[in-house]
This record gives structure tokens, C-alpha cells and sequence, in this order.
């Protein structure tokens, strides 16, 4: 967040001329958070981001863009990304909010919905690369196509 206030304190960016903005969290990160309080501190620091957002960019559209599956070591980081999920979508749930939520992960899974494993989890194959946490140029072309809608359909 620290890069978006510099560029906004230095006057980098026309805070009224951004419309949309795509938010990412990052495997990484949902990977790192391994205890209760880590959860409750990512969801203070990513309600942060949107509140400083929201107050430097009155116009603006939100898109969050949900944790995409990949590779997992344990059912438990499997349900971190459920969780981080929820919380995200539930973000987008007022209908006055300028927050939009785009599910992106059951996009890169052979068709199922209900997941009570890791097992029952199974990526799409021909949509990573052979160390399933890379996408491949296929899975490269469904995310961009589904982000390059949003864009173009802001409604």
C-alpha cells in the first residue's frame, strides 16, 4: 500500500481520472497466513487499502479479483483460500459498494463444487504449467480474457 500512497502523495496519479482498479492477493500470501491472527491482520490491512482508495479516488471501481487454486501442500491451505475467498466476496455484498468480486477459481478446476478434501480439488491440467502453481499460456489467456471483460463491462 505504501507504493500507492507515495505515488498518490506525490501527485503521481490523477486521483479523479482512475475508474477502475483490479486487486490481486497473491498465493503467497494466503500461504503465509497460518493462524487466526494472521487472518484477522490480513483483513484489517486489505480493509485498510480499500477505505484509502475509496477517501483518494471518489470515482473509482473496485474489482477483487478471488485466489485462483494451485498446487496445494495441505487441506489446510486449501481452506485458507476458501476463507480469504469468502471474506472477499462478502466485501462486495453491499449493494451501494463500489466493489466488485470476479471468481476466478473454479475457472481453473475440472468441473465440481463441493470440495470436503484436497483430493476432491483438481486443477485443470492444460491451465498451469507441469509444477501446477504457474499458469500455462492457456490458463495465461483464461485469466486475461475474463479480466479484459470485466474491464470492458464495467457493469
Amino acid at each position: 500500500m505504501s507504493m500507492i500512497r507515495n505515488a498518490v502523495d506525490r501527485k503521481e496519479v490523477c486521483t479523479s481520472c482512475v475508474e477502475s482498479v483490479f486487486l490481486v492477493v497473491g498465493g503467497n500470501d494466503a500461504e503465509n497466513i497460518r493462524t487466526p491472527a494472521g487472518l484477522t491482520k490480513f483483513k484489517n490491512s486489505y480493509n485498510e487499502l480499500l477505505n484509502f482508495i475509496n477517501a483518494k479516488f471518489p470515482a473509482i471501481r473496485i474489482n477483487i479479483v478471488s485466489l485462483i487454486p494451485r498446487r496445494c501442500r495441505s487441506y489446510e491451505h486449501l481452506l485458507r483460500i476458501f476463507n480469504i475467498n469468502d471474506f472477499l466476496f462478502n466485501l462486495s455484498r453491499n449493494e451501494n459498494s463500489n466493489i466488485y468480486f470476479i471468481k476466478m477459481f473454479t475457472k481453473f478446476l475440472m468441473n465440481k463444487s463441493v470440495y470436503h478434501s484436497r483430493q476432491e480439488v483438481i486443477l485443470n491440467e492444460k491451465l498451469f504449467k507441469k509444477d501446477r502453481l504457474h499458469f500455462s499460456s492457456v490458463g495465461m489467456s483464461v485469466l486475461a480474457k475474463t479480466l479484459i471483460a470485466v474491464a470492458n463491462n464495467p457493469h
